[in-house]
C-alpha cells in the first residue's frame, strides 16, 4: 500500500485547523477547559510520518553504502570498456551465487519483505511513543 505523504500532511494540517476552530466556536457557547489539551499537540501526523520517512531513506540509503549496492557513480555514465567488464564480472558473481546454492535465494527475499515490514513497524512506534 502505498502512502502519499504530502496528501496526509494536507489532511493532518486541515484536521489541527478544523479542531482548534471548533473548540474556539464551543468555547462561545459552553465550558471548554476540559477539551483544551486536544488541541494543545501541534505535532502532526502528516509531520511524524515525512520525518520516519526520510529516516528510514537515509538509513536505507546508508545500509545500501555499507554493503556496497549499486556502486556506480551516479554522475559519470560507464565507458564502453567499464560496462564489458562490469559484465563480466557479474556474470562471475553469479555462478558463484549458483555454486553456494540458489535455494537460499527465495529464503532470503521473503525474509527481507518481512524484515522491511517489521524495521518499518518499529521505527513508527518509536516514533510514536516520544
Amino acid at each position: 500500500m502505498e502512502l502519499d505523504i504530502g496528501e496526509l500532511k494536507k489532511m493532518s494540517t486541515d484536521y489541527a485547523v478544523a479542531k482548534d476552530e471548533a473548540i474556539r466556536e464551543a468555547s462561545k457557547v459552553v465550558d471548554v477547559q476540559n477539551i483544551k489539551h486536544v488541541t494543545d499537540n501541534k505535532r502532526l501526523i502528516g509531520d511524524v510520518v515525512e520525518k520516519t520517512s526520510e529516516d528510514w531513506n537515509a538509513q536505507k540509503e546508508f545500509f545500501y553504502q555499507q554493503i556496497k549496492y549499486g556502486q556506480r557513480p551516479a554522475e559519470e555514465p560507464p565507458k564502453q570498456g567499464e560496462n564489458e567488464n562490469f559484465e563480466g564480472q557479474e556474470r562471475e558473481a553469479n555462478q558463484n551465487f549458483k555454486e553456494q546454492g540458489s535455494n537460499e535465494k527465495f529464503e532470503e527475499q521473503d525474509d527481507d519483505g518481512s524484515f522491511g515490514k517489521e524495521l518499518e513497524d518499529e521505527l513508527l512506534s518509536q516514533l510514536l511513543t516520544r
